[in-house]
């Protein structure tokens, strides 16, 4: 916004540009961040694809990372796959949760 005004008004223009721009910086750092994540998931989800096929136990931080993922259910349900295979039950996490 131009900051035309004296006094208060000009105050008030540049207390509002001044949040502005802070809100722009912190909308950018936003973004680089979830794209950050993103990779990071990317990264982690190629590294633990082969994993995937072949059978091998995951561990929790591999399935945590997987929620960062566009295509989560596309893996979840690779992994239950291979925990069926393995002869394992799928129960519902509200089985572990308190009463």
């Amino acid at each position: 916004m131009p900051e035309r005004g004296a006094g208060e008004i000009g105050l008030l223009e540049r207390s509002f540009n001044t949040m502005a721009g802070s809100l722009q910086e912190s909308r950018e750092e936003l973004a680089a961040s979830r794209a950050r994540i993103v990779a990071a998931a990317d990264q982690e989800r190629r590294r633990i694809e082969p994993d995937l096929q072949d059978g091998t136990q995951l561990t929790p931080g591999d399935v945590v990372l997987m929620h960062f993922r566009t295509d989560l259910l596309v893996d979840l349900q690779k992994v239950f796959d291979v925990c069926k295979q393995q002869g394992f039950a799928i129960a519902s996490l509200q089985d572990y949760l308190p009463a």
